[in-house]
């Protein structure tokens, strides 16, 4: 399965160390994280565990922002992400002017084990179906599971609480080698992008709900926890409907009398109920139903009697009770 517009995955993983805010230095306080190591996650809004294809993750901006807690509002600094086959790791600075920069550092120093969070916004992701396998990162995977194929790394967080209780930070005061800082990047254009990301996204899941109205639950939660686009989840409601259609017809087609003559249980149809009755009041039928239908008839009237024949009759337009 692949969507191009799909839900933003946010991974936690540890931060490696941040340089404590009393160092002696004139120079804006540095950090580096390890955020993910190829592993699979679970993830908010996505149903089954998510790995990350690092073979197909990009950098579009160069150096990105690091926030606190994935609020573009809280400006912690900026970093320069190395991918690789392995892991994504981001050496930064903490550039930020405001509170959120200053929480960061002095609960560094006071020895806070701050996480880190990644925002991916997926491209294309690939959903392994139960006991199928696929290749990601060195390694096979057993569905179910998703496999983002290729998406774009948009920022870093430092986060209180992590999903896997097994990671830890560290932090060091000891005198780190300068990171070379690339050219400046546009941080109000970055927010902007997470900003459009997210209205995107909920523009997709509210085109679902309206597709899958009240009567498809089971196909909103999957088409939003898979990152359908509406277009394959309008697909995948044509569909349940036809076949609600089709099984409608063949349990209809089983209970329905045949127009003529008797089916294979020996259940008269409407013509031969129809020239049973009349024969009863006396009128002559021979010569307005087929020789079959008269069979039937004669079958009718020799083991119905009337209470059966009403019975009959209601069968035939829809009833199904006995």
């Amino acid at each position: 399965m692949s969507d191009t517009t799909l839900q933003s995955i946010l991974c936690e993983a540890s931060v490696d160390w941040i340089e404590a805010a009393g160092a002696p230095t004139a120079k804006p306080k540095r950090f580096s994280i390890v955020a993910y190591t190829g592993g699979s996650m679970r993830v908010a809004a996505y149903y089954r565990p998510v790995v990350i294809d690092l073979a197909g993750l990009k950098n579009n901006a160069g150096e990105i922002p690091v926030l606190l807690g994935h609020d573009p509002a809280q400006i912690v600094g900026h970093g320069a992400p190395e991918i690789t086959a392995q892991r994504i790791k981001l050496s930064g600075v903490i550039s930020g002017a405001g509170n959120a920069a200053r929480e960061v550092a002095e609960s560094a120093k006071n020895g806070f084990p701050w996480k880190a969070s990644v925002g991916i916004t997926p491209e294309s992701v690939e959903f392994v179906e139960p006991g199928s396998k696929a290749t990601a990162n060195g390694k096979t995977w057993t569905g179910p599971v998703n496999i983002v194929r290729s998406g774009v790394l948009g920022e870093v967080s430092f986060v209180p609480i992590a999903a896997d209780a097994k990671t830890s930070a560290t932090v060091s005061a000891h005198q780190r080698p300068d990171f070379q800082r690339g050219p400046t990047m546009n941080e109000n254009e970055t927010i902007e992008t997470i900003r459009a990301t997210q209205a995107r996204e909920t523009e997709r899941i509210g085109a679902i709900r309206q597709v899958c109205g009240r009567d498809h639950g089971a196909i909103e939660a999957k088409a939003i926890s898979e990152g359908w686009s509406p277009e394959r989840t309008e697909i995948e409601v044509l569909r349940a409907e036809r076949d609600a259609r089709e099984l409608h017809t063949l349990r209809s087609s089983r209970s329905t009398p045949p127009a003529s003559g008797s089916d294979r249980l020996g259940r008269p149809g409407h013509a031969a109920l129809e020239a049973a009755f009349a024969r009863a009041v006396g009128v002559d039928v021979e010569e307005h139903f087929k020789p079959e239908v008269l069979e039937a008839a004669d079958r009718v009237g020799q083991g119905y009697g009337l209470q059966e024949l009403l019975l009959a009759a209601a069968r035939e337009n829809g009833y199904s009770g006995t």
